[in-house]
């Protein structure tokens, strides 16, 4: 066992840890997640990113959240282990989950799905993209605006999902933790970009299942 698989398990001991073709790192958590949001639809991927800055620049983290063919949600998180894995790490995505029809993201139109297709053009790999996309953070925007304080993630998760985290990884420093790890190899700075990246799909989740009960709603009742 290598060092990241024994440190991966103190830290994630339900997480299982693969290599595939020990090209990039996946790290695959059961996650139970309540009311609704425990029934999403089978062909709807959850997705977040971490990349190393603006739109365009690399990735090293894809977030992926879905149900299993038995109900049970599943949390997958492929990871570029250095700068070199990110190419293999976008083949992965693309092979295993880019047939799922429709994507839900957070301001996935504006980041992720931008971010993914120019990395995958700089590796001269097919584009990628849903069929449908879901972007949650137009429907709290419909729906909250003007209601609560801001639309943030962390402000609809306190206000919605009636959650706060505490020591969360900042977005704004996430880039700078990944080029300690590689450059250090210290798991430590690998830590807390996994466990923000896994909190953020879960109320990803969480929000989805709340904003859809708001738009089912308000639909007008056929006659």
């Amino acid at each position: 066992m290598n060092d990241i698989q024994r440190w991966l398990r103190e830290r994630f001991p339900k997480a299982r840890w693969e290599e595939p073709e020990g090209a990039l790192g996946l790290l695959t958590h059961r996650v139970r997640l309540p009311g609704r949001a425990a029934r999403v639809p089978a062909d709807h991927l959850f997705l977040d990113l971490e990349t190393l800055g603006f739109v365009g620049r690399p990735l090293f983290l894809i977030g992926l959240l879905h149900a299993d063919p038995d109900g049970r949600m599943r949390l997958v998180q492929l990871l570029a282990r250095d700068y070199a894995e990110e190419e293999a790490t976008l083949r992965y995505f693309s092979r295993i989950y880019g047939p799922y029809r429709a994507w839900v993201t957070f301001n996935g139109k504006s980041f992720d799905v931008p971010s993914l297709r120019l990395r995958c053009a700089f590796h001269r790999l097919p584009p990628v993209g849903p069929e449908t996309h879901v972007d949650l953070l137009h429907l709290a925007r419909r729906h909250f605006r003007g209601v609560f304080e801001d639309c943030r993630l962390k402000t609809l998760e306190r206000r919605i999902c009636g959650r706060h985290r505490i020591d969360d990884l900042d977005g704004a420093r996430v880039p700078d933790a990944y080029h300690r790890w590689v450059r250090e190899s210290d798991p430590s700075w690998l830590e807390p970009i996994l466990r923000h990246n896994r909190d953020d799909l879960v109320t990803l989740a969480e929000l989805y299942a709340n904003l859809i009960d708001i738009e089912e709603s308000e639909k007008p009742e056929e006659p």
